[in-house]
């Protein structure tokens, strides 16, 4: 059970000049909190920018890391490795989400600043509107949006997904959830919004430990069985096509049966990988 306190609607996070104001609650997953928010305009303080607060708090299946009575983000002493690793993780897929915004500023959405407070970290992100294509299918169905609108998505995906591997970088976490669609009708859009799983091919063939974020139903078998020498651009495909049954059915590709511990938060599995 996910016990982690979100913030409230209406917390301000006094961040230098952008005091953002928490609205309400986009997604968690077992790295971070994403919140929809706003900072005012310096020119126009009556008018206010609309963004993505992502907070690093991660999930521990004990509720070893959690949120004090002054908001600070604390850890137990055991919770210490598992803190580092998704940090780790957090600061390299901002890394990489600023590289690939320089070379395709046009399919990548706007990572704005990252700031240090409540002893974690919280990157702002550029948000122009949108849903979750996950809550978006709980709430329509699968029936209730045709072929051409599914596929049309799917190509986005692949649009995005083609910049991540012309720059060498794998996604491994593509799923529902961590799909945005902003727009309506054939203006639509698609992006994604977690960069955390992300790591450069050279990094997973290297032999070097990496992190990833396993979930049920959506990840590649080679992710889940540890089968770093299989993981390569098929494995963010797989993870699409997966998503494109879900669209087509509105059930899940199979269900995974993951032969390592899992810790279950709300609706999601998450299985944190380390490769050695």
């Amino acid at each position: 059970m996910d016990t982690r306190e979100v913030l409230q609607p209406g917390t301000v996070l006094p961040f230098p000049e952008m005091e953002c104001t928490v609205e309400t609650v986009i997604g968690r997953g077992s790295n971070a909190v994403v919140y929809q928010g706003s900072y005012p305009d310096r020119q126009h303080p009556e008018l206010r920018h609309r963004v993505l607060v992502k907070e690093l708090f991660p999930f521990h299946p004990k509720g070893l890391i959690y949120r004090d009575e002054k908001g600070e983000i604390c850890k137990e002493p055991e919770a210490e490795e598992l803190m580092q690793l998704h940090r780790h993780s957090f600061e390299k897929g901002n890394e990489i989400h600023l590289r690939l915004l320089e070379e395709y500023p046009g399919d990548i959405d706007a990572n704005i600043n990252t700031f240090s407070m409540h002893q974690t970290l919280y990157t702002v992100l550029g948000f122009s509107g949108g849903r979750s294509l996950d809550k978006e299918l709980r709430a329509s169905g699968a029936a209730a949006v045709s072929l051409a609108v599914h596929i049309r998505r799917m190509q986005g995906v692949l649009r995005i997904l083609d910049a991540f591997h012309a720059s060498g970088y794998l996604h491994l976490d593509i799923s529902p959830d961590n799909l945005l669609l902003i727009g309506d009708g054939k203006k639509e859009r698609v992006t994604l919004i977690d960069y955390n799983s992300v790591h450069a091919f050279q990094e997973v063939r290297s032999g070097r430990p990496f992190y990833s974020c396993a979930k049920e139903g959506y990840t590649a078998p080679e992710i889940r069985l540890g089968k770093r020498a299989d993981i390569g651009p098929a494995t963010d495909l797989y993870s699409l096509a997966a998503v494109f049954y879900r669209c087509l059915t509105g059930k899940k590709l199979m269900p995974c049966r993951l032969h390592t511990v899992c810790v279950r938060a709300e609706t999601q599995i998450f299985q944190n990988t380390v490769f050695d």
